[in-house]
């Protein structure tokens, strides 16, 4: 299974699916579930902290911009582009 994991990685993960869906919990391939697991554990804050630095970004312009203009919604498609990510 291991040599799965190497070569194919999307085949691996569907392997791996279902053997825990089959509850085969002795063929999983443990020690590369367990890497897997902890660097989704890494990549989960360094996903929040990307997101949130574009959000504070865009904040930043939505007031500078706002000062600029009355109107934003007649603004050109590229600023309109970065205000809809703050939209609620």
């Amino acid at each position: 299974m291991t040599d799965l994991y190497r070569t194919d990685y999307m085949l691996w993960v569907e392997e791996q699916k279902k053997l825990l869906a089959a509850r085969r919990f002795d063929e999983l391939d443990l020690e590369n579930l367990l890497e897997e697991l902890a660097d989704m554990g890494k990549s989960e804050p360094r996903a929040f902290k990307r997101h949130l630095i574009q959000l504070l970004s865009h904040l930043l312009k939505w007031d500078f911009q706002q000062n600029q203009v009355n109107d934003l919604r007649n603004m050109d498609h590229w600023f309109r582009s970065w205000v809809d990510t703050i939209q609620i």
